[in-house]
């Protein structure tokens, strides 16, 4: 909030057979503080295990986005 950041992290996540985040890569970084708050809230991320012919299986390279936005 002090910083006044604003901007996106774009992340691609692996999800593994259980729902759980596995690994977290940034594609594209903002700072290395608005980088590392992005790994850790997506780290801590579950999921409903992905499925294929009603097999759980592992979700590699799911893309997702942190927002910030500075606020008064």
């Amino acid at each position: 909030r002090e910083a006044n950041l604003e901007g996106t992290v774009k992340a691609a996540i692996d999800i593994d057979d259980t729902g759980k985040v596995i690994d977290v890569r940034i594609l594209s970084g903002l700072t290395a503080a608005a980088d590392a708050a992005c790994v850790k809230t997506l780290s801590g991320c579950s999921f409903r295990p992905g499925k294929q012919d009603d097999t759980p299986v592992t979700i590699t390279n799911f893309p997702r986005r942190c927002r910030f936005k500075a606020i008064e």
